[in-house]
């Protein structure tokens, strides 16, 4: 079920063909339909309309599928903050054999001589590019970029890049486009409304998202959260 979204649910997980067209016949018996939402950017959107939760339950199983009362709130329980995603990824430096960008949080990846001071780099090299991250005490990790940029934002006191803007019961959570959310802070953002996010003017803004889940995500990524 959607965040403060009594009988509406949303359909999530890999889905068969013969599912998705027969979704809607097989729940109307339960006082539910089912709404489609096509998106240019992920795959189409099945919401679940139903008069209560207790007939979303039974339109659940009508598809034999499970039903889950908020995966949002579960996915949050489990979120990991910086300090667990850094915790296992240390590494030695690289040998660079190709050129290394170091980035900028106001203008990202810029071209570097070296990369023994503090701060995020990409390294060309035959193969898949790496990113490491090296903090103030020298120690280095493997990373992504919503990882890394979000710790490099920490090393430099960075800490109103997270905005959220309240909307009726929820509100829209802003995340410049330059810092992505690490994954599965992105994919609890994204089940709040069970649309993917909106590209606009620099930012990548996420629908529906309570301020409580907005506080954890910005906790997490150590962000004062910024409320418009």
């Amino acid at each position: 079920m959607l965040p403060d979204a009594a009988g509406h649910g949303l359909l999530v997980g890999a889905r068969t063909a013969r599912l998705t067209s027969e979704v809607d016949e097989r729940i109307q018996a339960h006082d539910a339909i089912a709404i489609p939402v096509r998106q240019s950017r992920a795959p189409d959107a099945i919401f679940i309309a139903a008069d209560s939760e207790r007939a979303l339950i039974k339109a659940a199983a009508s598809l034999d599928i499970p039903y889950a009362h908020s995966v949002v709130e579960r996915l949050a329980a489990v979120l990991p903050d910086l300090n667990a995603h850094l915790a296992t990824r240390r590494t030695p430096s690289i040998v660079m054999h190709y050129g290394v960008d170091r980035y900028d949080i106001d203008r990202q990846w810029l071209p570097a001589e070296r990369d023994d001071s503090p701060g995020l780099y990409l390294y060309e090299r035959s193969g898949p590019r790496t990113i490491h991250f090296v903090d103030a005490d020298g120690a280095r990790y493997e990373t992504d970029l919503a990882v890394g940029a979000w710790a490099e934002a920490r090393r430099l006191g960075r800490d109103d890049l997270l905005w959220w803007r309240p909307d009726g019961v929820n509100g829209t959570l802003d995340v410049p486009m330059f810092l992505p959310l690490p994954s599965l802070h992105a994919r609890a953002a994204t089940l709040c409304s069970g649309l993917s996010s909106e590209y606009d003017n620099g930012s990548q803004l996420y629908a529906n998202v309570p301020e409580w889940l907005a506080r954890r995500i910005a906790a997490d990524l150590e962000q004062r959260l910024v409320i418009k």
